[in-house]
């Protein structure tokens, strides 16, 4: 989408008068400064053939200028990891470290099985614990969740974002696209706006930034 920048570009008026100083004519010159703007006057000047030139006044003219540029969303605005099982095993333990530990970053996971994407969901502000309660038991609450229990080629993806709400719109906009089999709103009765499709063009298209491991620095 291109939309309108408007900017006031600051240049010199020449004005050409006569004894009286009545104006013969004008040029709009574009000039660094007022010492190029007089030296470009001299010129004139000295070779100008204008009848009853007298002298050149030199006047600040500001012109504005309409200029098109192409809408595009902050590359800043999301992060997105490599393509990894959800948990990893220190060296010489058995004891299993979460993969995408970033606490309080909102965005988008990703829950694939044998390259199939099973499920997508978001969070406004906290990926990290919306995505892992679907590794987690839930038998005893009464609130009905998409649970994995065996891992065996399991692979999640986490997309951070600055923002709940282009969290939510890429969200929306992945399932529309690609309908995973265990999200049970499809949002078959929504068409995907302009803005769904700005944010998940961009996003497919980012560069993969490494995964983070065992840190609670944020990537913005």
């Amino acid at each position: 989408m291109k939309t309108t920048k408007k900017n006031k570009i600051k240049n010199y008026k020449l004005v050409f008068e006569d004894k009286q100083g009545n104006e013969l004519t004008s040029k709009n010159i574009e000039a660094k400064n007022k010492i190029e703007a007089k030296k470009i006057a001299d010129n004139l000047k000295a070779n100008s053939i204008i009848n009853d030139l007298h002298k050149i006044v030199i006047k600040r003219h500001e012109v504005l200028l309409t200029t098109f540029k192409e809408d595009k969303p902050n590359f800043y605005n999301f992060y997105k990891t490599t393509v990894a099982a959800p948990y990893y095993f220190k060296p010489n333990s058995m004891a299993a470290s979460t993969k995408f530990n970033l606490r309080n970053v909102g965005g988008v996971y990703l829950i694939y099985k044998n390259d199939t994407l099973l499920y997508c969901g978001y969070s406004k502000n906290n990926v990290y614990r919306t995505m892992y309660r679907h590794f987690q038991d839930w038998e005893k609450s009464p609130q009905v969740r998409t649970i994995y229990k065996n891992l065996k080629d399991i692979k999640c993806r986490v997309i951070y974002c600055k923002n709940g709400m282009d969290a939510a719109r890429l969200e929306k906009a992945i399932i529309l696209k690609h309908k995973p089999k265990d999200n049970t709103n499809k949002y078959d009765q929504y068409n995907i706006d302009f803005k769904e499709v700005q944010i998940y063009d961009l996003v497919t298209g980012l560069k993969v930034n490494p995964i983070i491991v065992n840190t609670e620095e944020t990537p913005f």
